[in-house]
């Protein structure tokens, strides 16, 4: 069923297979894109678990131009689960999050890039969830970043990434908000959202990805 769907998902561009996943698609649908989700009933190109150390270490290292993943970071658990201890307790020495976003980043080429939407920590919809196990927000990915980390004081994490964060960002706003979506309104925006909450539902970034990692 992947392959099939596969081939009809692979661009060439520049004589090269241009490969662009949407990982924990559920039914929502890209063009061009090869989409990946754990449920059958959703009907992805390919059906898999996301968390499940094998199925990344059958992905080669820098196979994958483009990752967008909506809705899912905020679901990785801090552990991953002990069905993939093969009779022990599985513990690794990262976060969950950290493990996931270290194979994204392996999969992909030099300047792919990854595109996320999340829900915004002040929104109730992030805490009002049972299957959340972590808020996100936008400062969350300074900790994939090569030259933040060392600035932060988090250079000694055991994160593999150098994500550079864009200026591209997007958001949605609750209705009562929705006045506040023109870009000359943005400063107005972001200080509301600071300071009340419901305001934004879902933040959404893009970054790239460096390969090699920068030097600080």
């Amino acid at each position: 069923m992947g392959t099939a769907r596969l081939d009809q998902t692979t661009r060439l561009h520049a004589g090269e297979a241009v490969m662009k996943w949407m990982l924990a698609c559920g039914v929502q649908r890209r063009e061009g894109y090869h989409h990946i989700d754990c449920a059958p009933g959703c009907r992805p190109d390919e059906i898999a678990d996301l968390l499940s150390p094998a199925w990344w270490e059958s992905k080669e290292n820098g196979s994958v131009d483009e990752i967008v993943i909506e809705h899912f970071l905020e679901h990785v658990p801090h552990q991953l689960p002990d069905r993939y201890a093969h009779g022990t307790i599985m513990r690794t020495p990262e976060d969950g999050l950290v493990w996931f976003m270290n194979e994204c980043y392996r999969v992909l080429k030099s300047g792919g890039t990854m595109e996320v939407a999340y829900p915004h920590h002040q929104c109730h919809a992030a805490y009002s969830d049972p299957t959340h196990t972590r808020f996100i927000t936008e400062h969350t990915f300074g900790y994939f970043d090569a030259l933040l980390r060392p600035v932060r004081g988090h250079g000694h994490y055991p994160i593999d990434t150098d994500f550079e964060m864009s200026n591209r960002k997007s958001y949605g706003l609750l209705d009562h908000a929705s006045h506040l979506s023109h870009p000359e309104r943005a400063l107005e925006l972001e200080i509301m959202a600071r300071e009340h909450w419901n305001v934004m539902w879902e933040c959404r970034i893009w970054m790239t990805a460096h390969k090699p990692a920068r030097q600080p």
